[in-house]
C-alpha cells in the first residue's frame, strides 16, 4: 500500500467505559500520525450492556479526551455491534474515507464459559474487510470473583486444615467432659451433640474461610455418627436416613459458614479499597511534600516499593532528548535483552508489555506506560511475583498507581516548565531594561564627544583659545562619563559571576577621599565638595582600595546628577557603635520614603525625571554589592533639613597614634 493510498483512509478506535481506554486512544493517535491518516473514536451503544451513571460518565470523558487529542468522535446507536459496524464502514467507504485500521480494547477472558465462544475482536476480524488489532486493557471496572475466590482456595493453607481437625477434636473433648460430669445433659439425644459440632464448624468457617469450615462440618458429622450413633464404632453411613442426616448437617454448616464467609469477603474488599485509597493518598501527599523533581522521584520510588512489595523502576526521557528513554530511579539498572525490547515497545506504542501480556510474556518485568491526557511521559516497570499474577486487587492497585504517578510527574514537569518560562521572561525583561538604559546613556556622551571634536577639527583654528579648551574639556568629561558607565556594567557583571577577588589593605580615610576627589574633579565642577573629619584622621580602615573608591565615586556621582548646580555635597566619617561610617549628604530633593531600599536595585529609576538623567542605573547596586562582599553595608535616608544621606558602614578599622599602631576591633 502506497503512502498516497494510506492518506485517503482513516483509523478507528472503539471506545468503551473501561477506565484504561486512554491507552487505546493513544495507540490509535500514534498510528494515525505515523501513517498520516485522520482518526476517530467511535462508541457503540447496543443497549445490551449495563449503562449506569458512572459508565456513561466514563464514556463521555473518553470521547471528550479523544476530541482534545485531535480525533473526531461518533456514537453508533445499533442493535448488533458487528453488523452495525460493517454498515458504518460502508458509509465511510462512500465518503471516500475508508477505515484502514480498527483498534479494539480487549480484556482477558475470566472463565471457561467465556472461552467457549469467540471474543468480540475475533468476530470483527472475521466479519470486516479492514485490519483489526486488539489492545489489552488490564483489569476491569468491577472485580469479578471466580468460584475459587469465593471459596478462597487460592489462599488455603495446611495449617487451616489442621485447625479444622483440631476443632473437631476439641468439640469431641468438650462433649466427653460434659457427659462425664453431667450425664443427663445429653442423655440419648443427638441434637445437643450435633449443635456443638455445628458451632465448631461455624467458628472455623468464620475464622479461616468456607473450605476449612466445610472440612470441620464433614469431619464433625462423621465423628458424631461413629462415636455416638447406635451401634457405635460401626459403619459411618448405614442407611438413607444417615445420608439425609449428613446432608442436613452439612447444609446447616454450609449456610452458616457461607454467610460468615460472605461477610469476611466484604470486609476484605473494604480493607482492600481502604488500602488502595491510603496508598494513593500517600502518593498525593508526596507531590506536595517534595519541592524538586528528583526528590519526588526518590519519594515515589520508596513509597511504591513498600506498597507493591516488589522492585520498581521509573524510566523517563532525559530533558534534552525526549525521544530517548533511560532509567531515572534507580539510575543504575541492567535489563535482559528481552526486557529491553519490551520496554522499547511499551514506550513507542503506549502498550502494556512484558510479563503476562501478548508482548514479550517471558519477561520477569511488566512495563506500564505512564499515560496522561496529553502524552506518554514515561514507563513504570514492576517486577512480578506470584502475588502480582494471582491477585486481582493487586492488579487494580497497579493501574491506579500508574495513573497517579503519571499525573504527579506531569504536574511537576509543567511546574518546572512554567518556572523556566518565568526565568526566561525575567531575563528578557532585564536584558531589555539594560539595552534601553545603556543604548541611551552611552549614546549621549558619545554624541557630545563626537560633536566637540568635530567642531574642533572643522573650525578650531578660527576659535579663541578659551573656546578650544572648552571643547576639549567637554570631550574629556563626556569620555570620562562614558568610561564610568562601561566600568559600572563590567563591575556588575564581575560581581554577579564571582570573578572579583578583594584585596584588603589598611588605608587612611583622608587618603581614600583624596583619590576619589581627584577622579571626580571634572564631574563635581559645578558642586561644592566639603570633607569633614569628625574624629580627625587618627583611624585606618581595612578595605579594597580600588573597589571602595568606586563605591564612593558612584555615590558622589549620583549626588551630582540629582542635585542642582552650585549646591554643597558633604562627606564625613566617624566611629560609632564599634563601626566605621562614611556619610555622604547632598542638598537635592531627597528620596521618597517607600523607595529608600529600592534605589539599590539594578536599573532602578524612582522618579519620571530620572529617565532624563544619564546613567545605567547600576551605580548604587554596585555600591551595595561591593560593601556586602567586604562585610559592610550601605543605607539611604533623608536628612531632616532636606536632601539624601548615604551611610557606608565598614566593620574593620583601627586607631593609629604617632608612635604605635594598635588594632581595637
Amino acid at each position: 500500500m502506497s503512502m498516497e493510498q494510506v492518506k485517503t483512509g482513516c483509523v478507528l478506535a472503539l471506545v468503551s467505559d473501561h477506565p484504561r481506554v486512554i491507552a487505546l486512544l493513544r495507540t490509535a493517535k500514534r498510528y494515525a500520525q505515523k501513517t498520516g491518516m485522520p482518526w476517530l473514536a467511535v462508541h457503540i451503544d447496543d443497549h445490551r450492556q449495563k449503562s449506569d451513571k458512572e459508565s456513561q460518565t466514563r464514556i463521555l470523558q473518553a470521547l471528550t479526551l479523544a476530541e482534545e487529542m485531535g480525533g473526531a468522535t461518533e456514537t453508533l446507536d445499533i442493535k448488533n455491534s458487528v453488523d452495525g459496524l460493517r454498515h458504518f464502514l460502508e458509509q465511510q467507504e462512500g465518503r471516500n474515507v475508508p477505515v484502514k485500521m480498527i483498534f479494539v480494547g480487549e480484556l482477558e477472558k475470566k472463565s471457561w464459559i467465556e472461552n467457549l465462544h469467540p471474543s468480540f475482536t475475533e468476530r470483527l476480524k472475521k466479519a470486516l474487510p479492514c485490519a483489526v488489532e486488539s489492545i489489552p486493557l488490564e483489569g476491569s471496572v468491577f472485580m469479578h470473583r471466580s468460584w475459587k475466590d469465593w471459596l478462597q482456595l487460592r489462599d488455603l493453607r495446611m495449617n487451616e486444615v489442621f485447625y479444622a481437625v483440631a476443632a473437631i477434636v476439641i468439640a469431641t473433648m468438650a462433649i466427653e467432659i460434659v457427659n462425664f460430669f453431667i450425664p443427663e445433659a445429653f442423655g440419648s439425644a443427638l441434637r445437643n451433640r450435633r449443635m456443638i459440632y455445628v458451632i465448631a464448624a461455624a467458628f472455623i468457617s468464620g475464622r479461616y474461610g468456607l473450605v476449612p469450615g466445610m472440612i470441620a462440618a464433614v469431619g464433625g458429622y462423621l465423628t458424631m455418627n461413629f462415636l455416638y450413633v447406635q451401634p457405635t464404632f460401626h459403619t459411618l453411613i448405614r442407611n438413607v436416613a444417615d445420608v439425609v442426616d449428613l446432608g442436613l448437617f452439612m447444609a446447616a454448616a454450609f449456610i452458616l459458614g457461607l454467610l460468615v464467609n460472605r461477610h469476611r469477603i466484604t470486609a476484605d474488599q473494604r480493607e482492600e479499597q481502604m488500602n488502595r485509597m491510603q496508598a494513593l493518598f500517600r502518593m498525593y501527599r508526596i507531590s506536595f511534600r517534595t519541592h524538586s523533581y528528583q526528590q519526588t522521584l526518590e519519594a515515589l520510588h520508596k513509597e511504591l516499593s513498600a506498597i507493591l512489595k516488589t522492585d520498581i523502576i521509573f524510566f523517563l526521557p532525559p530533558p534534552f532528548n525526549p525521544d530517548r528513554l533511560e532509567a531515572a530511579m534507580p539510575a543504575q539498572v541492567t535489563l535482559a535483552p528481552e526486557d529491553e525490547a519490551a520496554l522499547d515497545l511499551c514506550w513507542q506504542e503506549a502498550k502494556i508489555t512484558g510479563f503476562a501480556t501478548p508482548y514479550y510474556d517471558k519477561s520477569a518485568w511488566r512495563f506500564k506506560p505512564l499515560l496522561t491526557p496529553s502524552t506518554v511521559i514515561g514507563v513504570l516497570a514492576i517486577h512480578m511475583n506470584s502475588k502480582s499474577v494471582a491477585d486481582e486487587a493487586y492488579r487494580r492497585l497497579r493501574t491506579a498507581i500508574a495513573d497517579s504517578v503519571a499525573l504527579i510527574l506531569e504536574r511537576l514537569m509543567m511546574g518546572q516548565a512554567m518556572e523556566d518560562v518565568r526565568l526566561r521572561e525575567e531575563r528578557e525583561k532585564l536584558r531589555s531594561m539594560l539595552l534601553s538604559s545603556v543604548s541611551h546613556d552611552l549614546k549621549t556622551p558619545l554624541a557630545s564627544v563626537i560633536g566637540s571634536l568635530s567642531v574642533y577639527r572643522s573650525i578650531g583654528a578660527q576659535l579663541p583659545e578659551a573656546q578650544r579648551l572648552m571643547l576639549i574639556q567637554t570631550a574629556l568629561e563626556e569620555a570620562q562619563r562614558l568610561d564610568s558607565f562601561i566600568t559600572n556594567i563590567l563591575d556588575m557583571t564581575r560581581l554577579e559571576s564571582g570573578q572579583i577577588r578583594f584585596k584588603q589593605e589598611w588605608v587612611r580615610p583622608s587618603e581614600l577621599m583624596r583619590s576619589v576627589e581627584k577622579r571626580l574633579r571634572g564631574r563635581l565642577h559645578y558642586h561644592h565638595l566639603e570633607i569633614q573629619k569628625s574624629d580627625g584622621d587618627e583611624n585606618e580602615i581595612c578595605i579594597d582600595m580600588m573597589m571602595t573608591e568606586q563605591v564612593l565615586q558612584n555615590i558622589l556621582d549620583n549626588a551630582a546628577k540629582y542635585t542642582p548646580r552650585g549646591t554643597h555635597i558633604e562627606v564625613k566619617w566617624r566611629v560609632e557603635n564599634g563601626q566605621f561610617h562614611f556619610e555622604v549628604r547632598d542638598r537635592g530633593p531627597g528620596i521618597p520614603e517607600g523607595h529608600l531600599d529600592k534605589i539599590f536595585d539594578k536599573y532602578a529609576r524612582i522618579k519620571r525625571q530620572d529617565s532624563q538623567v544619564a546613567g545605567t542605573g547600576l551605580g548604587l547596586a554596585i555600591a551595595r554589592s561591593v560593601m556586602q562582599a567586604q562585610g559592610g553595608g550601605i543605607t539611604a535616608s533623608n536628612h531632616a533639613e532636606g536632601g539624601a544621606v548615604f551611610t557606608i558602614t565598614l566593620p574593620r578599622w583601627r586607631k593609629v597614634s604617632a608612635q604605635d599602631e594598635k588594632r581595637v576591633a
